[in-house]
């Protein structure tokens, strides 16, 4: 199955020649069919220049420009519009986590037949080097993730995902959010509509400190998370994008941790974040369907029933009056005298 990888980035212009060349050898490895697509949005510097001249040395890399700057989610939401593979993937242009993981994950996914897999810092195998205000920002946005949606993934923001083509041929034209909530949205609905089975896999993340979280940014995602639980718990107006029957909640989603030679471990949205696996869930039984009481009713007492219920009596020698209607029947029995 061919791999389309989708590529965001914003002033990469020093870095995205070695990156995608780095990329480009990860993939080949593969030994399948892929796709590179760089999406630049709108870089005030030469980033696409630099990403054109790229392609002019790898086939497999095409280069799409946003007119303006629109955002890492719309980038997507555009790289997305280009891509013929049915496995997509998207990794971030500065390669913080590396692309050699890239292969973990697809393996993952289709071991798991999960329809997403995604990159966790709180996996217990990750390595995660990135400083203390970053760790204590992603500790509260998780919580509130997890108390807003009830979603079925312990992490939501690493930037190194795959999706099944079909999850986001569903969800991806429903998508609004354009910049910071957007991995949130996107995981939201592709649970919210059925496809809520997600594989962990563990990363290696080593943050270069380029560049520093802003109070704005802050408020801005913030501001982006709870407009898509307005939209999904106020306004519904994801549930009017598809019929209802289809629908399920978000908690009925299942969270996989990375599949090895063991069982599977399936986390509920209660295991816990850090540090430990969560035990694996045993399948509950069926209850038994519930037999409903069998009324009887009176059985009426039939006409021979009657007869012998008459002859027993008088054999007993009972004087009792049997029915008018009876002993009527048993006088025409009897025989008339000559």
């Amino acid at each position: 199955m061919k791999l389309s990888v989708i590529v965001p980035a914003y002033n990469e212009a020093h870095h995205i020649a070695d990156n995608i060349a780095a990329l480009d050898g990860v993939l080949r490895k593969l030994q399948r069919d892929y796709e590179i697509i760089v999406v630049d949005d709108g870089s005030p510097d030469h980033t696409t220049a630099a990403a054109q001249q790229v392609a002019r040395r790898y086939r497999q890399v095409t280069v799409v420009t946003n007119p303006q700057n629109l955002g890492k989610g719309q980038s997507i939401k555009r790289g997305f519009e280009h891509a013929t593979g049915g496995i997509i993937a998207f990794i971030d242009a500065d390669m913080d986590l590396h692309p050699k993981q890239l292969g973990a994950l697809i393996e993952q996914l289709e071991l798991a037949q999960a329809d997403i897999a995604i990159g966790s810092k709180m996996h217990p195998r990750s390595k995660v080097a990135y400083p203390l205000n970053r760790r204590i920002l992603s500790w509260g946005y998780r919580r509130l993730t997890r108390l807003l949606f009830r979603l079925n993934a312990r992490d939501t923001q690493v930037g190194l995902k795959v999706f099944r083509r079909a999850v986001l041929d569903e969800v991806m034209p429903r998508v609004l959010v354009k910049r910071f909530a957007f991995d949130v949205e996107l995981l939201v609905l592709a649970t919210y509509y059925g496809y809520g089975k997600i594989v962990e896999v563990p990363v290696e993340l080593h943050y270069r400190y380029t560049s520093s979280v802003r109070p704005r940014d802050v408020k801005d995602m913030l501001q982006d998370t709870l407009a898509v639980f307005y939209r999904l718990r106020i306004l519904r107006y994801y549930q009017r994008q598809r019929p209802a029957p289809a629908l399920r909640p978000l908690h009925e989603g299942t969270l996989i941790s990375e599949l090895r030679t063991g069982p599977v471990a399936e986390h509920t949205p209660d295991d816990p974040e850090v540090g430990s696996a969560a035990p694996a869930v045993r399948p509950s039984r069926p209850a038994a369907p519930t037999r409903r009481p069998v009324r009887r009713k009176n059985r009426r007492l039939t006409r021979p029933a009657a007869e012998r219920g008459l002859s027993r009596m008088a054999g007993a020698g009972r004087t009792d009056t049997p029915p008018k209607r009876s002993a009527t029947r048993t006088r025409e029995k009897q025989p008339v005298a000559k």
